[in-house]
């Protein structure tokens, strides 16, 4: 059991830009609405929307907060290649996050106070502004592994060349 007195906030460690072997731009706008939506969930909680769907909301916006901390993790964790040949997958995961953030600010919205409506706005803004998308490097390499995959050498001079170019562009 936990002391009622504890005072001391939960901290969870949030990976440094270079702890994030690939997919950086990505990953590091994706933590800033993560980090703009916890600056304003606390007081968006204490101002208690007594709506239905403004309490599911927040249940829901909490758990899509973690899937994004999970798609960070999985960035920071995850070997180069495969998150080079699975980056679009990671898009696609990107992408449902920030439409599920703006759905449920939302309808988070109208059921606080004016002061938070306004942070909540420029949020949302944001948020339908924002298109995640790979780095030209990190598209070109993803391209180049893939067809390396898919082919089918005669000589392997030609696979070796395949292969040496691909691995560099991993490594960079």
């Amino acid at each position: 059991m936990l002391p009622n007195n504890c005072s001391t906030p939960l901290e969870i460690p949030i990976p440094t830009s270079s702890k994030f072997k690939v997919h950086h731009s990505i990953c590091i706008e994706l933590q800033g609405f993560i980090d703009r939506i916890l600056h304003i969930i606390l007081s968006v909680e204490s101002s208690r929307p007594n709506c239905t769907l403004a309490i599911q909301a927040l249940c829901s916006l909490h758990f899509t907060l973690d899937k994004a901390n999970l798609i960070i993790k999985h960035c920071s964790e995850s070997s180069k290649l495969y998150l080079v040949i699975t980056s679009h997958k990671i898009l696609s995961r990107c992408e449902k996050v920030r439409n599920s953030f703006a759905l449920y600010l939302t309808q988070i919205q109208n059921t606080v106070p004016i002061s938070l409506v306004a942070e909540i706005c420029t949020i949302l803004h944001d948020l339908n502004h924002t298109k995640f998308s790979l780095e030209f490097e990190e598209d070109e390499t993803r391209k180049i592994l893939l067809s390396l995959l898919e082919k089918e050498f005669s000589d392997s001079v030609s696979m070796e060349n395949a292969e040496v170019e691909a691995i560099q562009n991993v490594a960079l």
